[in-house]
Protein backbone atom coordinates (compact mmCIF):
# COMPACT_ATOMS: atom_id res chain seq x y z
CA UNK A 1 0.00 0.00 0.00
CA UNK A 2 1.31 3.39 -0.94
CA UNK A 3 0.62 6.63 0.87
CA UNK A 4 1.26 10.18 -0.29
CA UNK A 5 2.47 11.55 -3.57
CA UNK A 6 4.21 9.40 -6.11
CA UNK A 7 6.56 12.29 -6.86
CA UNK A 8 8.50 11.68 -3.67
CA UNK A 9 7.76 14.96 -1.94
CA UNK A 10 7.98 18.57 -2.99
CA UNK A 11 8.68 19.03 -6.64
CA UNK A 12 10.73 22.19 -7.10
CA UNK A 13 11.36 21.72 -10.82
CA UNK A 14 11.68 25.02 -12.67
CA UNK A 15 9.29 24.77 -15.59
CA UNK A 16 8.84 28.50 -16.16
CA UNK A 17 10.61 30.01 -19.17
CA UNK A 18 12.59 33.21 -18.77
CA UNK A 19 11.14 36.45 -20.15
CA UNK A 20 12.80 38.88 -22.55
CA UNK A 21 12.09 42.53 -23.23
CA UNK A 22 13.95 43.32 -26.47
CA UNK A 23 14.36 46.95 -27.49
CA UNK A 24 14.18 47.67 -31.23
CA UNK A 25 17.51 49.00 -32.49
CA UNK A 26 17.35 52.35 -34.27
CA UNK A 27 17.59 52.15 -38.03
CA UNK A 28 21.19 52.98 -38.95
CA UNK A 29 23.31 54.05 -41.90
CA UNK A 30 25.79 51.52 -43.28
CA UNK A 31 29.03 51.52 -41.33
CA UNK A 32 27.44 52.70 -38.06
CA UNK A 33 27.12 50.56 -34.93
CA UNK A 34 23.94 48.76 -33.85
CA UNK A 35 22.87 49.10 -30.21
CA UNK A 36 21.61 45.77 -28.85
CA UNK A 37 19.60 46.23 -25.65
CA UNK A 38 17.37 43.81 -23.76
CA UNK A 39 16.23 42.78 -20.29
CA UNK A 40 15.94 39.17 -19.17
CA UNK A 41 14.16 37.80 -16.09
CA UNK A 42 13.65 34.36 -14.61
CA UNK A 43 11.91 33.08 -11.51
CA UNK A 44 14.97 30.99 -10.43
CA UNK A 45 18.27 31.69 -12.26
CA UNK A 46 19.41 32.97 -15.66
CA UNK A 47 22.14 30.90 -17.30
CA UNK A 48 23.05 32.27 -20.74
CA UNK A 49 22.02 34.32 -23.73
CA UNK A 50 22.73 34.42 -27.43
CA UNK A 51 22.34 37.37 -29.77
CA UNK A 52 22.18 36.80 -33.51
CA UNK A 53 21.96 39.56 -36.12
CA UNK A 54 21.43 38.71 -39.78
CA UNK A 55 19.70 40.04 -42.87
CA UNK A 56 15.99 39.10 -43.01
CA UNK A 57 14.09 37.51 -45.81
CA UNK A 58 15.59 35.76 -48.80
CA UNK A 59 19.35 35.53 -48.49
CA UNK A 60 21.82 35.38 -51.33
CA UNK A 61 24.52 32.81 -50.68
CA UNK A 62 26.82 34.85 -52.92
CA UNK A 63 26.43 38.23 -51.21
CA UNK A 64 29.65 38.97 -49.37
CA UNK A 65 28.19 42.18 -47.95
CA UNK A 66 25.62 40.50 -45.72
CA UNK A 67 26.46 41.34 -42.13
CA UNK A 68 26.26 38.55 -39.54
CA UNK A 69 26.79 38.66 -35.76
CA UNK A 70 26.54 35.79 -33.28
CA UNK A 71 27.46 36.32 -29.62
CA UNK A 72 28.62 32.69 -29.34
CA UNK A 73 31.50 33.36 -31.73
CA UNK A 74 31.75 37.18 -31.63
CA UNK A 75 32.46 37.74 -27.95
CA UNK A 76 33.36 41.44 -28.09
CA UNK A 77 31.36 44.61 -28.63
CA UNK A 78 32.16 47.34 -31.16
CA UNK A 79 34.76 48.85 -28.79
CA UNK A 80 36.56 45.54 -28.15
CA UNK A 81 35.01 44.99 -24.71
CA UNK A 82 33.94 41.52 -23.62
CA UNK A 83 30.17 41.11 -23.95
CA UNK A 84 28.23 41.41 -20.68
CA UNK A 85 27.50 38.20 -18.77
CA UNK A 86 24.13 37.14 -17.44
CA UNK A 87 23.29 35.71 -14.00
CA UNK A 88 20.85 36.01 -11.12
CA UNK A 89 17.12 36.40 -11.69
CA UNK A 90 17.29 39.54 -13.84
CA UNK A 91 19.77 41.25 -16.12
CA UNK A 92 19.87 44.33 -18.32
CA UNK A 93 22.18 43.75 -21.29
CA UNK A 94 23.33 46.49 -23.64
CA UNK A 95 26.23 46.65 -26.10
CA UNK A 96 27.15 48.05 -29.52
CA UNK A 97 27.90 45.86 -32.52
CA UNK A 98 30.06 47.13 -35.39
CA UNK A 99 28.65 46.56 -38.87
CA UNK A 100 31.93 46.85 -40.70
CA UNK A 101 33.24 43.81 -42.53
CA UNK A 102 36.81 42.74 -43.30
CA UNK A 103 38.80 45.06 -45.59
CA UNK A 104 36.83 48.10 -44.33
CA UNK A 105 33.69 47.10 -46.22
CA UNK A 106 30.27 47.86 -44.75
CA UNK A 107 27.10 45.81 -44.49
CA UNK A 108 24.69 45.85 -47.42
CA UNK A 109 21.54 47.90 -47.02
CA UNK A 110 18.43 46.01 -46.06
CA UNK A 111 16.16 44.73 -43.33
CA UNK A 112 18.00 42.89 -40.56
CA UNK A 113 16.76 40.88 -37.61
CA UNK A 114 18.12 40.84 -34.06
CA UNK A 115 17.27 37.53 -32.38
CA UNK A 116 17.86 37.07 -28.63
CA UNK A 117 17.71 33.66 -26.98
CA UNK A 118 17.80 33.41 -23.17
CA UNK A 119 18.25 30.14 -21.26
CA UNK A 120 17.65 29.64 -17.55
CA UNK A 121 19.42 27.26 -15.15
CA UNK A 122 16.89 24.51 -15.95
CA UNK A 123 17.47 24.92 -19.70
CA UNK A 124 14.08 26.56 -20.30
CA UNK A 125 14.44 28.78 -23.37
CA UNK A 126 12.77 31.95 -24.61
CA UNK A 127 13.38 33.65 -27.98
CA UNK A 128 12.46 37.16 -29.15
CA UNK A 129 13.35 38.95 -32.36
CA UNK A 130 12.89 42.36 -33.90
CA UNK A 131 13.72 43.89 -37.29
CA UNK A 132 15.60 47.10 -38.11
CA UNK A 133 17.02 48.75 -41.22
CA UNK A 134 20.53 49.40 -42.40
CA UNK A 135 20.22 52.20 -44.98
Amino acid sequence: MSCGSSSGGGDDADEQKPTITLNKPADITTGNNILVSFSAKDNVELKSYRVEIAISGTKSTKSVGEFLFDSLSNTQDADGNVLPSISGTSADISFSVATTLPNNKVAVQGTYKVKVTVVDASDNTEVKDVEFLIN
